[in-house]
């Protein structure tokens, strides 16, 4: 394995670096715009977070791939998670579709 750090020019430490980076990252988007927006969302607006909106659309017990997760990410005016939208594939009806 050393081999293949030396190819790559990188490390152990730099590779589990950056897969910290990238889980972090994950979890702020899941986190959406933070306890404040979601409570504004649900109370205020008296609407349903969009992940369990989806989950109630979706086949019960079928995968969805959430696609573009990270854009929104590291804007110059700040962080907006997921771009504000949410998109993926997954089974309704069970037809595969795009949601």
């Amino acid at each position: 394995s050393s081999g293949i750090n030396a190819e790559y020019g990188g490390s152990t430490a730099a590779a589990e670096s950056l897969q910290k980076t990238w889980q972090d990252r994950w979890q702020q988007c899941m986190d959406g715009g933070g306890e404040k927006a979601m409570k504004r969302h649900t109370i205020k607006n008296k609407k349903l977070p969009i992940r369990e909106k989806l989950s109630r659309l979706l086949d019960p017990g079928t995968p969805f791939l959430e696609l573009g997760r990270q854009a929104g990410l590291d804007l110059r005016y700040g962080d907006v998670p997921c771009a504000g939208s949410i998109g993926g594939i997954g089974s309704i009806g069970g037809v595969l579709t795009t949601a």
